[in-house]
């Protein structure tokens, strides 16, 4: 089967791992959107996309503000979902309980995977074996985003694996949708099926070792084998899902990224981490061109279990001590240059937008006009306060936004659609160099070809 139950997921964590997980836990971590949690959908429900009725057959991935009540009443009345591609927003509204959600075969191999390299973290940490920032000598002002960087690099090293197969379902024909295109029944691979595919794939790989790169020849040979066997052919063609290793990995470093820098920020605006930006005012955010003291980052570093180094830290070597005593003269620590910006940094996130920017960029999702959005932007819901990355001074200074938790917000929220949120990144000049973030955000959502 494709998909388990949450109490089934964890008997098989706990069978697999030792790791004691509850059901519970796994809703939450659904709730936190650390995992994606889904629900068999029979029904006609609105696509928010599309605005119109569809008869929906399958799963749905359920939004995870409706996870959180479902954890708390034990049911809900589930008003938001998404297709298992993110391309589509449904209103289901219907009632779902604990006992009806369900956790993709994919997903959870990607979620144990990932509670085992916690554990393999934490057991290096607890003997000591912990990650090292290590900085210049003589260096007294740290990049805030290099900083940052390199706590996701290093809680999510890069994974290059080629996509792999997760899911493998039989497709039939049944007719024409509303729309006017073909309709297809999805079933799971049968024992009969698989005695058709085993004729098929006689001398490739396991089909279980299949990449997207290679899928093309199990493909090719599943038609030459109806073509030679045509009295025995089926009707069905396949469709398998893959995971990308390397997307997922991505998706979850700019969860660190975004974690740590909401945490770096709050410090620094309660006043706890001093910054200085390029132009050597004081920052409260960690932006581009942003430093911080050494002594705050080695603090930071401390704080979530790692260690800052300097040569200044290793012993130096022997030498004859000078018969003369010498003066002491204290010195003030060298400010980093104006302007500057590691390559580490650069490769951060980009400069937030003001106000007036988001305004223009989000006319016409959820707000219709750019005035309609510049309301709420003034005097934000608490929804919309959470992107806010800088809170702006009437006369002074606009407020600054993060586009992506803007975006993340109206799609998790039901009120637009992954792909209409792409458009505007992919469209909007302020919004391009976001691109890449937002693309590695979906990846949570995405992972089916």
């Amino acid at each position: 089967m494709s998909y388990v139950s949450l109490q089934e997921a964890a008997t098989e964590i706990h069978a697999r791992t030792t790791i004691d997980v509850t059901a519970t836990q796994l809703l939450r971590a659904g709730a936190a959107g650390e995992l994606l949690v889904v629900e068999w959908f029979s029904s006609t429900m609105r696509n928010l996309n599309a605005h119109k009725d569809e008869e929906v057959l399958g799963l749905l991935v359920v939004a995870a503000r409706y996870l959180g009540d479902i954890e708390a009443d034990g049911e809900a009345f589930v008003a938001g979902a998404f297709s298992l591609d993110g391309s589509a927003a449904y209103a289901p509204n219907i009632k779902r309980t604990r006992e009806q959600l369900r956790i993709r075969r994919p997903d959870l191999e990607s979620f144990i995977a990932r509670i085992e390299n916690a554990t393999r973290e934490q057991a290096l940490a607890s003997g000591g074996a912990t990650a090292i920032f290590k900085v210049k000598k003589g260096e007294a002002w740290v990049s805030a985003g290099e900083l940052l960087n390199w706590i996701a690099d290093t809680a999510e090293p890069p994974d290059e694996r080629p996509p792999t197969i997760a899911t493998l379902h039989t497709q039939t024909h049944i007719g024409t949708s509303e729309s006017g295109g073909p309709h297809y029944r999805q079933d799971d691979v049968t024992a009969a099926d698989w005695v058709t595919l085993d004729a098929a794939w006689q001398g490739l790989p396991p089909v279980k070792n299949a990449t997207r790169d290679n899928w093309g020849r199990y493909c090719e040979a599943l038609e030459q084998w109806k073509r030679d066997h045509p009295d025995d052919a089926p009707a069905w063609r396949l469709s398998p899902t893959f995971t990308d290793p390397k997307r997922l990995t991505q998706a979850r470093r700019m969860k660190v990224f975004n974690g740590h820098f909401d945490w770096l920020k709050k410090q620094m605006t309660a006043g706890e981490i001093k910054g200085l930006d390029a132009a050597r005012l004081p920052a409260v955010h960690p932006g581009p061109g942003v430093f911080i003291p050494l002594a705050d980052a080695r603090k930071y570093l401390e704080g979530a279990g790692y260690t800052l180094s300097t040569e200044d830290d290793e012993p130096a070597p022997a030498k004859q001590a000078d018969t003369q005593p010498q003066a002491l003269t204290p010195t003030a620590a060298p400010l980093p240059p104006a302007g500057a910006v590691s390559s580490v940094q650069a490769g951060a996130l980009p400069p937030p937008l003001t106000t007036a920017d988001i305004a223009e960029c989000f006319a016409g999702l959820y707000w219709d006009t750019a005035e309609k959005w510049k309301k709420p932007l003034g005097s934000p819901p608490d929804w919309l306060r959470a992107c806010r990355v800088q809170q702006g001074q009437r006369g002074v200074r606009e407020s600054l936004w993060d586009p992506v938790k803007i975006a993340r917000a109206l799609v998790t929220k039901g009120l637009i659609g992954g792909i209409r949120a792409r458009a505007r990144f992919q469209t909007k000049e302020r919004m391009k160099p976001w691109l890449e973030a937002w693309i590695t955000y979906e990846a949570d959502f995405i992972d089916t070809v």
